[in-house]
């Protein structure tokens, strides 16, 4: 059984809940430790629950893209739009209800990309694929990286960077995903290699799906 901390809504109602002959009552903004299968009902009935880290007594929060900074009780909480930052539990319930969203990973995952391939002489910023399985609000860099400035981010999306080999080649690297609160931060996923191809290269038809494409094509034509 995972114990999970939860606080009821900040509105004030539904503060006291009882089912199956137990009961949970705290006030808004003020979190009491929860067993694992009792959190679905309380949240349901408006409850916000948050990670439970050893050690931890904040909250990572994680601004609107629109309002990264707010100010209230003579108290301000300012980042950039994806980067949390941590918040006491009495303030964490007013900056959710500004659109603020509570960060509930404890555990980052190994990472993928769904593409692997560019072209010599593509310029810097073409996208090459989208980096899967990043927790939002998660920061990620680039280790060992060979050739060095040949691939770039944005977000999750792998680019080509400022300075690619050129010509065929392999780029190799590993990937490092960061994140406030997470148990396991920093997380490395190793292994990675995007292969760069001679400019114009033709595409591969020799298996049965892509030739029978290229019948199809030819009859058409």
């Amino acid at each position: 059984m995972a114990i999970i901390q939860m606080w009821p809504q900040n509105q004030g109602l539904r503060n006291i809940v009882s089912f199956n002959g137990r009961a949970y009552s705290s006030i808004p903004g003020v979190p009491i430790p929860v067993p694992d299968f009792d959190a679905p009902v309380l949240q349901a009935n408006g409850w916000t629950p948050y990670p439970t880290i050893a050690g931890k007594t904040t909250i990572t929060m994680l601004p609107p893209a629109a309002f990264p900074t707010i100010s209230f009780d003579g108290r301000q909480y300012s980042t950039r739009p994806g980067v949390p930052i941590e918040a006491p539990p009495f303030d964490a319930i007013i900056l959710q209800a500004n659109g603020w969203a509570v960060i509930t990973v404890s555990t980052l995952q190994p990472l993928t990309l769904s593409a692997a391939i560019f072209h010599a002489g593509d310029p810097q910023g073409t996208i090459i694929g989208t980096i899967l399985g990043a927790t939002p609000g998660s920061a990620i860099t680039f280790n060992s990286l060979s050739p060095a400035g040949a691939l770039q981010f944005a977000g999750t999306s792998l680019q080509v960077g400022p300075s690619p080999s050129g010509s065929p080649s392999t780029v190799t690297f590993n990937l490092v995903e960061t994140l406030a609160g997470a148990t396991n931060t920093p997380n490395q996923t190793n292994g990675f290699s995007v292969s760069e191809l001679a400019a114009g290269g033709i595409l591969d038809f020799s298996n049965a799906s892509n030739s029978a494409l290229l019948l199809v094509i030819g009859l058409a034509a």
